[in-house]
């Protein structure tokens, strides 16, 4: 595997950890509320977990293959004319 791969792969993992469990965790507590997310924590991490995992299946090759032609798209823009 090259090195550029395993950077690719590596920067998708992990942005997509950090955003989706950033993004889930707040839906979470919306959902169940703030009130229930104190009452019963156990409760809320099962949530937030179960609504991660999925969410971080969809996050994660999305951002893989998208990356680089959001990338390619954004230099475009910026580059001298």
């Amino acid at each position: 595997m090259s090195t550029a791969l395993k950077i690719r792969l590596a920067f998708s993992g992990l942005l997509t950890v950090v955003m989706t469990a950033i993004v889930s965790g707040i839906s979470t507590i919306r959902i169940l509320g703030p009130a229930d997310v104190i009452a019963d924590p156990a409760a809320f991490f099962d949530a937030w977990t179960h609504a991660w995992f999925y969410s971080w299946i969809v996050a994660a090759p999305t951002v893989y293959f998208v990356a680089p032609w959001a990338r390619g798209k954004v230099e475009g823009w910026f580059a001298p004319k």
